[in-house]
């Protein structure tokens, strides 16, 4: 109801005559999208779908990025060619160390993208394995704490610890790999930011 209008009156349908923002009956996005845009703009609050469920839905859109090879690791070794997901990862960790420097960074962010890539409750053992070797990390903290929360990888779900984990989260760290275009990091960061987690100034317009 918008086009034309100038900001002011913009302004005064909102708030004076309590028109909402609409769909354009030729707009052509996917039905997943125009959904988050007609609940979004819902009068009633409770309609309107929060932070992690706009990202949720988008994800489930987004097409997995070719994995790249594995640096001097073997063809069988190749991330398409492993048998389990675990594997793929072994490789990546084990190529890094042969290098003589393991690059954390690389090696959780692919973790991260295999767990993206598993069935909801089927992602334990990587979740496990980012707790247990890289325990001090941002991003590898971040989604541990963000299993508790929401139950993920068979983790019982348990907000308790979900806060303790979010504590640990070095947010100087995390904001620099989603700085740099991670989209786990910035994930894990909108949604601390959008919830006020781990001592976090509650900031939505940042969130989003």
């Amino acid at each position: 109801p918008w086009h034309g209008k100038s900001p002011p009156q913009i302004l005064r349908a909102a708030l004076d005559k309590q028109r909402r923002p609409e769909v354009a009956p030729d707009c052509e996005a996917p039905p997943a999208v125009l959904e988050i845009m007609q609940r979004a703009g819902s009068p009633e609050p409770e309609t309107r779908p929060d932070f992690d469920e706009v990202v949720a839905i988008l994800d489930g859109l987004c097409v997995p990025p070719a994995t790249p090879p594995v640096p001097n690791a073997a063809a069988e070794d190749a991330p398409g060619g492993m048998g389990t997901l675990g594997q793929a990862v072994d490789a990546t960790v084990s190529a890094f160390s042969a290098m003589g420097s393991l690059d954390e960074d690389s090696a959780i962010i692919r973790i991260c993208d295999e767990i993206d890539s598993l069935p909801w409750n089927a992602s334990g053992d990587l979740l496990s394995r980012l707790a247990t070797e890289f325990p001090t990390h941002a991003l590898a903290t971040a989604a541990v704490a963000h299993a508790h929360a929401r139950g993920r990888g068979g983790v019982r779900e348990d907000k308790e610890r979900a806060d303790q984990e979010y504590a640990k989260v070095t947010v100087a760290e995390l904001r620099d790999i989603a700085e740099k275009g991670n989209k786990h990091a910035q994930f894990h960061l909108g949604r601390m930011v959008d919830l006020g987690l781990g001592g976090v100034a509650k900031d939505q317009a940042e969130a989003v």
